[in-house]
């Protein structure tokens, strides 16, 4: 969903509408059903191999290390989690990076790097510590 709010910060490059139609209207349906067929293929898979339905990808990698400890299991394991931790970072940097450059650039149109600030901004505000403790999830809810 955030690709598809994000859309026109994206084809707003592109040389022709007709071309930014092209990917709203194939590439966002293809894409996004080929990741849910995927998603429920797992899933119903893991029902098979574990007994249960594990919903959390981290917990079918577990599961996957419960079962065989091994050299070559945990060698798998270490390159989906990097596979998962890659995907991660694209897609916030789609979702976000994105727009929030385009912003940044429109306020102050001296400055044609917009994306740089706010990749600094968001390491300077360590986000990771703002859900470390339920306070401090809370205490920064109630500031925003």
């Amino acid at each position: 969903l955030t690709f598809a709010t994000n859309n026109a910060d994206l084809m707003r490059y592109a040389a022709r509408p007709k071309n930014a139609m092209w990917t709203q209207v194939a590439g966002y349906p293809i894409g996004t059903g080929l990741i849910a067929f995927f998603g429920v293929f797992i899933v119903s898979a893991s029902q098979v191999i574990y007994g249960k339905v594990l919903w959390d990808p981290i917990a079918i990698l577990d599961g996957f290390l419960t079962q065989k400890y091994d050299a070559k299991t945990r060698c798998g394991v270490f390159f989906l989690g990097l596979g998962f931790s890659f995907a991660q970072v694209t897609t916030m940097i789609f979702a976000n990076l994105i727009s929030a450059g385009n912003d940044t650039a429109a306020l102050v149109p001296r400055f044609k790097r917009g994306a740089i600030i706010c990749m600094v901004l968001a390491f300077a505000i360590t986000p990771w510590n703002l859900t470390k403790t339920s306070f401090a999830f809370t205490n920064y809810l109630n500031r925003y």
